[in-house]
Parts: structure tokens; sequence; C-alpha cells
């Protein structure tokens, strides 16, 4: 399911977001990879394909279509937020661009 190679412990408070993608766009994969290089070791945040976890999404109430063209991060609580409200869960996990 995850692009991680497992579900991490919470570390230094902070609990897991889970992100998801389109691990398919070129643009997303880099800035994944822009976020990963900013973000702390300790992040606690794991990289999902929306395509990959449809069904995982669609029981939350989110189509494909929808997770592919905007941000979502699903939060330890299994709350999901989208756009902005998602870019800041994870900017804060972010030195410097919190």
């Amino acid at each position: 399911m995850s692009d991680t190679a497992s579900q991490r412990p919470q570390r230094d408070g902070l609990p897991l977001i889970r992100i998801y993608y389109d691990a398919r766009c070129p643009v997303c994969r880099r800035e994944r990879a822009r976020y990963e290089r900013l973000s702390r070791q300790d992040a606690n945040v794991e990289w999902w394909d929306a395509t990959d976890n449809a069904e995982h999404l669609a029981a939350r109430g989110i189509g494909l279509k929808q997770a592919l063209l905007s941000l979502h991060v699903e939060t330890a609580q299994g709350q999901i937020c989208e756009g902005m409200p998602a870019y800041r869960l994870l900017l804060a996990r972010i030195p410097g661009l919190a």
C-alpha cells in the first residue's frame, strides 16, 4: 500500500501523516523528492500513490480523479484534508517552511 518501507511509529511528538499523490506524474514525483529532501528525517510522513490506494480513498469518500487533481493528506486520526489545509500539514514538517 505505502511507498515507504513500513508504517513508522510516532517520533518526537509528530504524528504520522499520509500524503496521497500521483506517482505516475513526473511533476508530482519531483515535488515529492523536493519535500523529502527538505524535511527532517523524523518528519513521520508516508507517501501513498493515490492510484494504488483508490479503494482506501473511496472508502473515505474521495474519488480517484479528485485525489489526482488535488493534494490529500490523512492525519493519524484518519481525518482527510484537501488543498491548502493539506499543504499546510505537509509544510509544517519542513523546517523553515512551517
